[in-house]
Formats: C-alpha cells, structure tokens, sequence
C-alpha cells in the first residue's frame, strides 16, 4: 500500500509540474492515415494506457460579456487558476446573454449559437455574470452554477480524482483551405456502463476588443484593447456533441471520432485551440451533463 501510495504521489508531481499536456500530430491506437468524414470513428481495445495512473481534469466555464464590468476581474482569476493548476483546468469563455449584445461602443460580437444555448438551457445569465460551471457538476440543484470566487475550491478536488476516461487529440490544419480537422480518442481507463457524449469545441485567444472594467476610474473604465482569452469560437460537431457510447464500455476500449470545421476568416488559427470533453448524457442520472474527462491541444504549432 505505502508503495502504491508514493507511485501515485510521483504521477500527481509530473502532472502538476507539466506546463501543458497537449497531444499533436500523434497516431492513437486504432487510428488510420485518412481523414474520414465528420463524426467517423475507430474502435479497438488498448491495453497500454494503465501503466501510469491518469487524473480528472477540471473545465472551468466562464459566462462573461464585453459590457459586464465585474467580469475581468474573474477573467484574471480564472488565468490565475489555470497557472497554478498547470495543465490541470481547461478554461472556456462563453460570451452569452445581455452582457454580450452588441451596439456602437461595443461592436465586437464574441457570441456564437453554442453559447447561447448553454447560457439559456443553463440559466446563467438568469443568475447574473459573473458566473460559471466546474465540470457542469450538479446540474439541477443549487450547486450547479458557481461564483467566480469559488471556481478554485470547486475545481482542487476533482483533478485530485481518478479519471474515468483518457481523451487525446490530433489536429490537421490545411492553411490553403482553412480547413481543420480533430481526431479525438477516448479510452475507458476502468469498466464504464451509461450514456455519453464527445463534444469538439474551437476557442482562441488574443482577440482584442472593447470590454467594461469597473476597476478602472470613473470616464476610464471602457477599455478598447482588452486580451479576450479562451473564447468559445464554434462547435466541431453540434451543440450537445455526439454520442461515443451507450451501454457497457470495457476498461481499455477505445474510439476515435473525426470531425472537421472550415476556419471563419477572422479566426487566427495561431491562437486556437480545440477542447473535447466526455460528458454524460444520460438525462435520467443524478450526474446529467457531467464532464468526466476534457482534454485541450493547439491547432498549430
């Protein structure tokens, strides 16, 4: 036991030591040389991932908008969380609700109809920005969404947990065509029964743009080149993902899902990044919309 306790101990050190753990231009077990179709897949069993122990990682949604003048101050602490977590928590930017809506002093619209969706299913904006969710845990009960402040607590004990499942991700960027495609690969790392999804989400950074800071001085709180980071651009296969298992899934099965996006002219693919977490999608479990497992990777190097 005391030996099984300080390997874990050493596998917790790499981890929290790694800047950032992300997987390109890699052949995942099972995975073929083309391209497939949106939503093609691969499946196999892999035996090789259980040597080393693999920790929850923590995804960190943030509900935020260019008008919300207390939202760069979670902004700047969610930035914070992701440098001492290391790779740990993946942050996301949804810019959704009244705080998002555009006019001629703030013009830029960093909304999308993913965001929205989330907003409005889970009644953020209702609650006021800033807001967010850890890992989508407790949808239906008052946990559900977190203030800013408590991101942190919220986010330390799950990337303390043994992960469910491993994701890795291998993108191709055609830079003639814009076009980008993600190989996703999930792995059971135990036996697993349910329901779940794979969503495949496209952020960027360094979009500069106008945003509201109530920190600032009364006549010097509109900042016109405010660094938005981690924003959600576009979903690579549909608002809610799409279904990688129902039933039972064997410790050590894998499945590989492709899918593809055309890169909207002002999107700079130098400061993208995809995301892809495994969530369950089973509306009648008291973990609905759960995000087991998420995993991020640049789109170019």
């Amino acid at each position: 036991m005391k030996k099984l306790s300080l390997f874990i101990g050493i596998c917790v050190s790499g981890l929290v030591f790694n800047s950032c753990d992300y997987v390109s231009n890699v052949m995942e077990p099972g995975q073929n040389t083309g391209n497939g179709g949106n939503g093609s897949a691969d499946s196999g069993m892999d035996s090789t991932i259980f040597d080393t122990v693999i920790l929850r990682k923590a995804l960190i949604e943030d509900y935020t908008g260019h008008r919300c003048g207390n939202c760069p101050a979670a902004a700047e602490d969610l930035h914070r969380i992701d440098s001492i977590y290391a790779g740990k928590v993946i942050p996301m930017a949804i810019h959704a609700g009244g705080f998002a809506a555009v006019n001629v002093v703030y013009p830029t619209d960093l909304r999308t109809p993913e965001g929205t969706t989330f907003d409005s299913d889970f009644h953020i904006s209702d609650a006021g920005n800033p807001n967010g969710l850890v890992n989508r845990k407790g949808f239906g009960t008052s946990d559900f969404i977190v203030g800013w402040t408590l991101w942190e607590t919220n986010a330390a004990p799950a990337v303390a947990e043994i992960a469910d499942f491993k994701i890795s991700i291998n993108n191709t960027y055609n830079a003639g065509t814009r076009q980008l495609t993600s190989a996703v690969t999930v792995t059971a790392n135990q036996d697993m029964s349910g329901t779940y999804n794979l969503s495949v989400l496209l952020l960027e950074d360094s979009i500069i743009a106008e945003q509201l800071d109530y920190r600032l001085p009364t006549g010097q709180q509109l900042i016109q080149d405010y660094n938005f980071m981690h924003v959600l651009r576009a979903s690579l296969n549909s608002t809610w993902g799409q279904q990688i298992f129902s039933g039972s899934w064997a410790k050590g099965r894998y499945q590989i899902k492709r899918n593809s996006i055309q890169l909207a002219a002002n999107i700079v693919p130098e400061h993208c990044h995809i995301i892809a977490f495994i969530y369950n999608a089973d509306n009648s479990s008291s973990s609905y919309y759960e995000v087991r497992q998420v995993e991020e990777s640049h789109v170019t190097h």
